[in-house]
Parts: C-alpha cells; sequence; structure tokens
C-alpha cells in the first residue's frame, strides 16, 4: 500500500472519487433522448378584446370639485428646541452604528458602546460640543483594553461607565 501524506490524503480521495463517478454519470445520462418540438399544430384563435374609453368634459369636472378655502390651515405648534440628551446621544449612536458597535448608554455626557456577542466595548465622554473616545490606559495579560477606573470616577463618570471598565493591574 502506498502511504500518502495526511496533507494529501482528502485530495487523493476526492481525485479517485471523481475519477471512479464521472464515467459512471456520463453512461447514466446516455440513453436518454433529448425532446423535439412539434410545429405542425396551428394555434387556436383568440377571443377579441373590447376597449372603451369614457371621456368628460372639463366644464363638468371643474364644477364638482368643491371650493378651495384661500385661509391658512391652521399648523401644529412648534417645541421649542429638542431633549439635549437625546440629541447629543444620537450623535455617538451614529459614530458607533458606523463602527457596527450599539449604544449601551448614553446621560448627554458619558456614554458606552459595544459589539453584539463580542468582549468589544468603548467609552465615550462629551468634551465641549464632541464626543471623544477614552484611550484604554493599557492591556491586561489577556489581551483586553483596561482603564485606570478610579481616574475616570474622580472625573465623574457614572457607574454605567465604571462599571464596565476593566481595571489596569
Amino acid at each position: 500500500m502506498i502511504a500518502l501524506p495526511r496533507l494529501h490524503t482528502r485530495r487523493a480521495a476526492a481525485a479517485v472519487g471523481a475519477a471512479v463517478l464521472l464515467p459512471l454519470s456520463l453512461a447514466a445520462c446516455g440513453g436518454i433522448e433529448e425532446p423535439t418540438i412539434d410545429d405542425s399544430a396551428s394555434p387556436e384563435p383568440l377571443d377579441p378584446v373590447t376597449i372603451t374609453e369614457t371621456m368628460y368634459d372639463e366644464a363638468e369636472t371643474e364644477a364638482e370639485e368643491e371650493p378651495v378655502d384661500d385661509e391658512p390651515a391652521e399648523q401644529a405648534p412648534v417645541e421649542e428646541s429638542e431633549d439635549p440628551v437625546e440629541v447629543s446621544c444620537s450623535a455617538v449612536e451614529g459614530d458607533l452604528e458606523h463602527d457596527g458597535r450599539v449604544l449601551g448608554e448614553c446621560d448627554g455626557e458619558w456614554a458606552y458602546g459595544y459589539t453584539p456577542q463580542s468582549d468589544d466595548s468603548v467609552y465615550y465622554m462629551l468634551s465641549g460640543t464632541h464626543w471623544v473616545e477614552i484611550q484604554p490606559d493599557g492591556q491586561t495579560f489577556t489581551g483586553f483594553n483596561c482603564y485606570d477606573v478610579d481616574s475616570y470616577a474622580d472625573d465623574g463618570a457614572p457607574a454605567f461607565i465604571t462599571d464596565k471598565m476593566m481595571e489596569c493591574d
């Protein structure tokens, strides 16, 4: 028996299988005749179709229309402004969605996002009018991002941020 290297065993088995099955499949299809088209039959005549149109005078349709009211319609009151927290959080949510992440929580100044079904998390804080991603302070021995959680707590980060951050050793 010939010893084949393990890496090529699957390829060799596939080649042998193809070499055996190809002639068998061609022989099995050999007795089938191709269909022929018979053009001798004449098509059946179709029933005639009648199309009718109804014409209206423009004068008749104008008379039936209701009179136009020239007064402006009442408008719904316009709210003075949207909720600033909602506006702020929707901005960071758009950035997260662009990266395939989901907004976990946001209070208008701090935000937490994550990638579903993974350990990927990202934290943001509002700096003036811009969201700034909080960069990790290091990595754990397993390669996860870690943070100096106490410093962010001192800066006013809410519990939904500090509780989710992994502390650096």
